[in-house]
């Protein structure tokens, strides 16, 4: 017969185990975060705010109708890296948000998000693109 020594003895031993296990499958949860990316712009968020800036056009009709303010446009970033689905979420005018989301979709292509596996996935991003003053 098991004592009740015994028995309080292999209960803690059991109960250091599991929480062994559980500390175990925290640190490699962790470590598979630590291995997710996400999408990044090729030269990063500097490079892109120039290609936006270099790419988006504030036509004389515009600064004539006093077209001002910030565009904020949400895209999807495909997981070859195309940039797909982009859609005004916050907008001005017509013809504001009309070149914002040209400029967001002639971006070049991203380097895509990774999952913990390191599978390229499918991921989506937010910018806001600034007209007049």
């Amino acid at each position: 017969a098991i004592t009740g020594m015994e028995e309080n003895r292999l209960a803690s031993e059991q109960n250091s185990k599991s929480a062994a296990a559980a500390k175990e499958k925290q640190t490699q949860e962790r470590a598979a975060a630590d291995r997710s990316t996400s999408a990044s712009y090729p030269g990063g968020d500097i490079s892109m705010y120039k290609f936006i800036e270099k790419k988006k056009i504030y036509s004389d009709i515009m600064l004539a109708q006093n077209l001002t303010g910030s565009i904020t446009v949400s895209f999807e970033i495909e997981p070859d890296g195309r940039v797909s689905n982009a859609q005004i979420k916050s907008g001005v005018n017509g013809l504001l948000n009309e070149d914002a989301l040209r400029v967001v979709r002639s971006m070049p292509k991203w380097k895509p998000a990774q999952d913990s596996t390191g599978q390229t996935v499918k991921s989506s991003k937010t910018v806001v693109i600034k007209y007049g003053n």
